[in-house]
């Protein structure tokens, strides 16, 4: 090995760690949003606080639990602050890319390219490749949008999976055979695409070292046999997971077959912003295709590139006519198939609600960047230009920067929802969701009368969406106007008559209007579509004690605290029913249950120091009282005696 070659190898890794802390630092910036919101705010897994069984059942309840063990781990380190999530993400992200480098190089070096060619070549176009998939605009979604953990952290133990199969066909198979197959059970545990690991690590080795399937299932029965093993991990989680409509071959709005075929514009759109990474956005709301003869350019080109791939792949390797005549055909060949292959769960055979989302190519991407370096690299050799390495070199340094600059911008886009769902809009102006969620962000920031224009503008895009009601309907009962309220609930739910929300907020509605038995019927058909629906059980519990059930409404509270055990509210209702049955002690150990869950709430700080007061207890009513006005509680609003 040359020094200049030696010098590479052991830079890279630094240079990889460097690059990405560099373009994904503000990454840090970026704030919860979209579905962050069901997967960490509203996720009861990650408080860890029911019974054991219960948790475990959380982690497998969308059959990805490693990803959901992350996150608990990120909720213990830091709650609801971003930082350490945005770490974790930042650490797999750059991670998989040096597992990337250590794929391209090993396979490299197994085919003997340097005789080709030279070492500082090989490590060049190794290290380009890895530096231009990690830092590819393309993969911000998959960073700096956190729950996306999932496919970074299934790319991860993919590439993983590879390197470990490959060490092993090297030699010590002890060691990297059975590393190979945890790394791909690690998998199965993260995301449902790792399904397709175990082929691609056969066709990997029948391209660049068995040769033909054949002989690479023959000389290595224990690797593949332990590979194929992983499918019965993912099965079992499989088996314990609840997928709801937004995934699987009963979603309304289109069959199987339509899914299918809108995939071959998807493909065609994902391969343009792969060269061309400008027009990026969160949500694509990209159309179904409903019949060929719209799309039939995009099957024509997907279509000629995907048998393209299988000519080369499946070819006989051509005989090298001179040291310099590497042949790139097979292996081409296989960077074809790696990126169909694995975007094929989720862009061909399984429908998902979202047609497009950028994080898809997470994986797949490593098959454009290893192509690009390597079509440069053959473009510069034969232009016949001296210091070819010198000139490779310097050209995927110039396109790594631009592509770490993109990506850096990119990651501004997420520091607000404001910022993120506008972005949506001006380059899909008429998203549904996109109009909705700015709509909520704007509301959030108190704007009240451009939110409800957005919500209306939503409902004509799509009058068939319940969600814009309700966020119409909150808005008018939070202003006083019961009745406009109430009449965009009932639209939700003529919408969709088991919306379990709509009922809850009818529900509220009627209990601030001061009618508990109506409020008490909506709350019980919530209950009743949503056995597990924590807040109805709240609601429920209200109602009652408003009507002075208190027994029963006793039991809504306990049923709430038993679904959600992390929520103060049902702790801080029973403390204020045991108080109005003049039970104090009672009251007392129920109010201080709720402080310890949110002990930044102003009202529960301030029934405790009530009840204090009541008690005798005035210094400690007084420290409550005090804590209550630095939360926001006027001094009025106390009731000292």
């Amino acid at each position: 090995m040359s020094r200049s070659s030696l010098a590479i190898k052991r830079i890279a890794p630094f240079i990889i760690i460097a690059l990405g802390v560099l373009f994904y630092s503000n990454s840090f910036d970026g704030v919860l949003i979209m579905d962050d919101q069901v997967h960490i705010v509203d996720n009861p897994t990650l408080r860890w606080q029911g019974e054991p069984g219960q948790n475990l059942r959380g982690l497998l309840r969308l059959g990805r639990p490693l990803v959901d063990a992350t996150l608990v781990m990120n909720y213990s380190i830091s709650g609801l602050e971003v930082w350490s999530y945005h770490a974790l993400n930042l650490i797999i992200h750059i991670l998989a890319a040096l597992t990337l480098y250590g794929i391209i190089r090993r396979t490299l070096t197994h085919i003997r390219f340097e005789k080709a060619h030279s070492r500082t070549t090989l490590e060049i176009l190794a290290q380009g490749a890895a530096l231009l998939w990690m830092l590819h605009p393309l993969h911000t979604q998959a960073v700096t949008y956190i729950i996306q953990r999932a496919e970074s952290l299934m790319g991860l133990f993919y590439f993983l999976t590879l390197y470990c199969a490959i060490r092993g066909l090297e030699g010590h198979r002890k060691f990297w055979y059975p590393a190979c197959v945890a790394a791909c059970a690690l998998g199965m545990a993260s995301k449902p695409v790792m399904i397709t690991a175990p082929l691609m690590v056969l066709l990997h080795d029948r391209c660049f070292f068995a040769g033909t399937i054949k002989s690479a299932l023959r000389s290595s029965k224990g690797l593949y046999a332990g590979l194929a093993a992983t499918w019965g991990v993912f099965a079992l989680i499989s088996s314990q997971a609840t997928f709801d409509e937004t995934s699987g071959f009963g979603i309304p709005s289109f069959t199987a077959w339509e899914y299918f075929l809108s995939q071959f514009g998807v493909i065609l759109h994902y391969l343009r912003l792969t060269l061309w990474p400008d027009a990026l956005s969160l949500d694509y709301n990209w159309p179904v295709a409903r019949g060929i003869s719209r799309i039939l350019p995009s099957i024509i080109i997907v279509g000629a590139l995907l048998i393209a791939s299988v000519w080369a792949f499946a070819a006989r390797q051509p005989q090298a006519k001179s040291k310099q005549a590497f042949s790139m055909r097979r292996p081409a060949g296989f960077l074809g198939l790696w990126f169909f292959v694995i975007l094929a769960p989720s862009s061909s055979v399984f429908p998902i609600k979202d047609l497009a989302f950028e994080h898809r190519m997470y994986v797949p991407l490593a098959a454009a960047a290893v192509l690009f370096v390597f079509i440069l690299f053959r473009i510069i050799r034969l232009l016949n230009l001296r210091r070819t390495q010198v000139f490779t070199g310097v050209i995927v340094a110039v396109f790594v920067l631009a592509l770490g600059v993109r990506t850096y911008s990119r990651n501004r886009d997420y520091k607000s929802p404001v910022v993120m769902w506008s972005d949506v809009l001006e380059k899909r102006p008429n998203n549904p969701r996109a109009l909705n969620e700015l709509g909520n962000a704007i509301r959030d920031l108190g704007n009240v009368q451009e939110a409800l224009e957005l919500y209306e503008k939503a409902l004509k895009v799509e009058p068939t969406n319940p969600g814009p009601h309700m966020n119409v309907g909150n808005i008018y009962s939070n202003m006083g106007n019961y009745e406009k309220a109430i009449w965009h609930f009932n639209e939700a739910l003529r919408i969709d008559p088991e919306y379990a929300d709509a009922h809850l907020n009818i529900g509220q509605t009627y209990l601030s209007l001061g009618d508990p038995e109506k409020a008490l019927g909506h709350y019980q058909k919530a209950v009743n579509l949503l056995p597990g629906y924590a807040e109805a059980y709240i609601g429920l519990g209200n109602a009652l004690g408003t009507l002075n059930r208190f027994d029963e409404s006793m039991a809504a509270f306990q049923k709430a605290s038993s679904l959600k055990p992390y929520l103060a509210e049902p702790y801080n209702n029973m403390g204020t029913l045991f108080y109005r049955m003049e039970r104090y002690q009672e009251a007392l150990f129920y109010y201080e249950e709720a402080i310890k869950r949110d002990p930044h709430s102003a009202p529960i700080h301030t029934n405790l120091g009530n009840l204090l007061m009541k008690l005798g207890r005035k210094e400690e009513a007084l420290v409550h009282f005090n804590r209550a006005s630095e939360l926001g509680v006027k001094a009025s609003e106390r009731t000292v005696e």
